[in-house]
């Protein structure tokens, strides 16, 4: 018996990260704006982040740099991330870097990894008033160091010092403007549990969504079967109690792509 599945999602169910205002509030600090030096120094020219700072547990860091950095020296040795408080050591900073595109190559972002758990501590940045550190040493300091293309290491470098916001408030920014929406299902080719007894269908949303279990469950989003088979008249009606029994699972989440679920 071959049956129609569809994805059904809960109108307005599925909440993006709580926003704390305005999106995409990435703004460059100190820059001298798209000017070019081709000889000279490496140094930085500017961030997006100020001492002091709050900073939301998601949200990017922006550096810029008087040349276009090489890609093989981006590490989290020659960009540092670090608790403050040693109770803090446990929980090291995880992340990708990206040079951004249209930049000249002199432009990295840091975008730190999202928590996927009910308490959204599983993530690069501990939330509640944690104070970090982010230090990108120079060869005085540190035998690991970004470098440009043409191999001159960093020699003017940068620290600042922020807080992750207090547990009163929110913790991730809405980085992209209006509500979730799926932007590719992808199903197995068959799901026969006698074949298969473990399918996935992969569900992904256009920007990061809250994976708390009070939002990301069965009741916001489910897989239904068809009233009919494949090739009868039923086979694209869909009723709300035809379930299929299942779980969510967050697999990724604060991506430049958005967030994936599974369902399993």
């Amino acid at each position: 018996m071959r049956k129609t599945l569809s994805l059904f999602l809960a109108s307005a169910a599925i909440a993006l990260i709580p926003s704390c205002g305005k999106s995409g509030n990435n703004i460059l600090v100190d820059s001298n704006g798209d000017s070019f030096n081709s000889g000279g120094s490496f140094f930085v020219e500017g961030s997006n982040i100020l001492d002091g700072m709050f900073w939301q547990i998601n949200r990017p860091i922006r550096l810029t740099f008087s040349h276009a950095i090489d890609p093989d020296s981006i590490n989290l040795g020659s960009v540092q991330f670090r608790a403050v408080d040693p109770q803090m050591a446990g929980n090291p900073v995880t992340g990708t870097f990206e040079i951004e595109s249209g930049t000249a190559g002199r432009t990295l972002n840091f975008f730190p990894s999202c928590p996927t758990n009910d308490t959204n501590d599983n993530g690069a940045f501990q939330p509640g008033s944690v104070e970090y550190e982010l230090i990108l040493p120079t060869q005085e300091d540190s035998p690991t160091v970004l470098r440009d293309t043409e191999g001159r290491a960093l020699t003017s470098g940068l620290q600042r010092t922020f807080y992750t916001p207090p547990i009163s408030q929110p913790q991730f920014l809405d980085l992209t403007p209006g509500p979730p929406s799926v932007s590719e299902v992808v199903f197995p080719e068959g799901l026969n549990f006698f074949a298969d007894p473990n399918p996935v269908v992969s569900i992904r949303f256009n920007q990061s969504i809250d994976g708390r279990s009070s939002n990301l469950n069965s009741t916001n989003l489910k897989l239904l079967y068809a009233d009919g088979e494949v090739g009868s008249a039923g086979e694209n009606t869909f009723q709300t109690n035809s379930v299929i029994p299942g779980r969510l699972v967050l697999i990724q989440n604060c991506t430049e792509a958005g967030a994936l679920v599974e369902f399993r």
